[in-house]
């Protein structure tokens, strides 16, 4: 037998002190309610005063207006920002690719326009989904991207199987996201209630994480460093201690993934269709863990690549094609390197001049200023860092 409910629970007691339950769920209400307002309102100030939710349209024209202006709302909202970009810009030669393609700058393609495209692309399904969301009208003369060995290796690909562009989202999603990516680095840093439209340096920006971290996109898409990265970036002679084997983007492999491929090749002929040139590189990495790579069994993949490229599959597919995991000196000095995988402008640069010295690359580049790069080189031999070449240079 269940025992009589008013046996247990009194409803004389209830009722009496009814009022007492109902006065308390007043308070309770406006305690709870009052909180979630108050941190709604915090919330909202900091994201209109740092321009997080600041349309990506409004974004790129005022970052046209002024040129150092630094946007970084984040890296999931990337994509949507530089489409807008490109679409204003047009450009004759465009980087896509992964963020060792980061640092590839305007100024190092003069007179040509120039736009960096990359860091919103990891497998090359990405590419052609990015790339059929270009104007139908724009016809770029060169597309320069990425092709590195471990991109093409099944097990990297695994990990970026659903890393598709994100369809933008209702105007509240995107307000709610804002919110929600403010109070995220909020909690782990209550200053940045004082954050504002500058970076920590004081240069202009727009966004979270260009005004707490320092680091955004460029007017011509490339990229800064997080002011903290900069610390150690061209500063630490023991690269090759800081690399996991067998972890990204490095894993162990025998060959390069023939479904990627053919995913590449349907890469290729939309931007044929369009009248580019594409050139594909494979930017170098820290020379020791270059070699490292070279002579370990576990990585077949590497020498399958190189096969593809000496059997002339790349060149059968109207693509040019530069193994630059080697680029002496630059390879082979720490200081070239914010890490070991991601080189530094002044190693870019001297990739665009070597490019520049191929008959194929001269024919689609013909006024490309190399006289410019090679003094900007030149330069750079005697600067005390070799992380940035141009900063505000465009």
């Amino acid at each position: 037998m269940f025992p009589n409910l008013s046996s247990i629970i009194s409803f004389k007691t209830f009722r009496a002190e009814g009022k007492e339950w109902r006065r308390f769920g007043k308070i309770l209400f406006l305690v709870v309610g009052g909180s979630l307002l108050v941190l709604a309102a915090v919330l909202e100030f900091i994201t209109l005063r740092v321009g997080q939710t600041m349309p990506y349209d409004e974004a790129a024209r005022q970052q046209m207006k002024s040129p150092a202006l630094l946007w970084n709302e984040g890296d999931s909202y990337q994509a949507g920002f530089k489409l807008i970009r490109m679409g204003q810009v047009r450009p004759d030669v465009v980087v896509m690719g992964q963020s060792r393609m980061s640092q590839f700058r305007s100024a190092m393609f003069h007179p040509y326009s120039f736009y960096n495209f990359s860091k919103i692309a990891w497998t090359f399904s990405v590419y052609s989904e990015l790339w059929r969301q270009m104007p139908v009208d724009y016809r770029p003369k060169v597309v320069l991207f990425s092709l590195d060995f471990f991109n093409l290796n099944p097990r990297y690909l695994a990990g970026y199987a659903n890393a598709m562009p994100q369809p933008p989202k209702s105007a509240w999603m995107e307000h709610l996201a804002a919110w929600r990516d403010t109070y995220n680095l909020l909690y782990m840093h209550p200053d940045l209630i004082w954050a504002g439209r500058h970076d920590p340096e004081g240069q202009p920006s727009i966004g979270l994480e260009a005004s707490y971290r320092g680091d955004g996109v460029r007017l011509d898409g490339s990229e800064t460093q997080p002011l903290l990265a900069l610390n150690t970036a061209g500063r630490n002679p023991d690269l090759i201690n800081t690399v996991q084997w067998d972890h990204p983007p490095i894993y162990y492999g025998d060959t390069v993934s023939s479904e990627e491929m053919t995913k590449f090749e349907t890469f290729i002929a939309l931007v044929h269709a369009k009248g580019a040139i594409p050139i594909a590189v494979q930017m170098p990495l820290y020379g020791p863990v270059m070699r490292t790579i070279e002579q370990d069994p576990h990585y077949g993949i590497l020498k399958d690549f190189r096969d593809r490229i000496a059997s002339g599959y790349f060149d059968r597919q109207g693509v040019i094609v530069f193994d630059y995991s080697r680029l002496p000196p630059y390879s082979d000095d720490y200081r070239y390197f914010i890490d070991a995988f991601h080189p530094t402008e002044a190693v870019c640069a001297a990739a665009v001049l070597k490019m520049s010295s191929d008959p194929r690359v001269k024919a689609a580049l013909p006024a490309l200023d190399t006289v410019s790069l090679q003094r900007k080189l030149d330069e750079d031999r005697n600067a005390n860092q070799h992380v940035y070449l141009y900063h505000n240079e465009f």
